[in-house]
């Protein structure tokens, strides 16, 4: 659907579409985001390229896995801005309804680590607590992580 950043192709959901008025039955397309069973196998290939703006996660031994990280803002941002053309898209040319809803579906994992072992994870692991009595009150007034937290992945783990 996205083969250069922020240029959308719909021509699978306009044949889709197409099929489903022919055959007079409705659509409930499902938006993968930007997980899809703990990898990164739906992203597109510039994003997968791209493992500096899009990191992946990191295990143990320092080395990527094949999961994307939940501190990649910029997947974030770029699977914000995809969903958003798609609904626009929908809204533009399914005046009759043909698509009923959109489920949009994470399912968050990790292939090769049992978590994100990144700085980024690291930081946030010990200013939630989450990494077995760490002292939160050094991370108070830098809400920049612990709130991040909260968001997603509580604690990475």
């Amino acid at each position: 659907m996205e083969a250069q950043p922020g240029k959308y192709d719909f021509t699978l959901v306009d044949m889709i579409l197409a099929e489903a008025r022919k055959h007079q039955v409705h659509v409930i397309p499902l938006w993968f985001a930007t997980w899809k069973n703990g990898s990164q196998h739906f992203m597109p290939d510039w994003m997968k390229m791209d493992t500096v703006r899009y990191a992946h996660d990191v295990n143990k031994n320092g080395e990527a896995v094949d999961s994307p990280s939940p501190f990649a803002t910029a997947s974030l941002e770029a699977d914000k801005a995809a969903f958003a053309a798609l609904m626009r898209h929908l809204k533009e040319v399914d005046a009759q309804r043909t698509v009923i809803m959109v489920q949009v579906e994470n399912e968050p994992g990790s292939y090769g680590t049992v978590r994100d072992f990144s700085p980024a994870c690291a930081e946030v692991f010990r200013c939630t607590g989450s990494a077995g009595g760490a002292a939160r009150d050094e991370c108070e007034g830098d809400n920049s992580r612990s709130d991040v937290a909260a968001g997603f992945w509580r604690g990475c783990g």
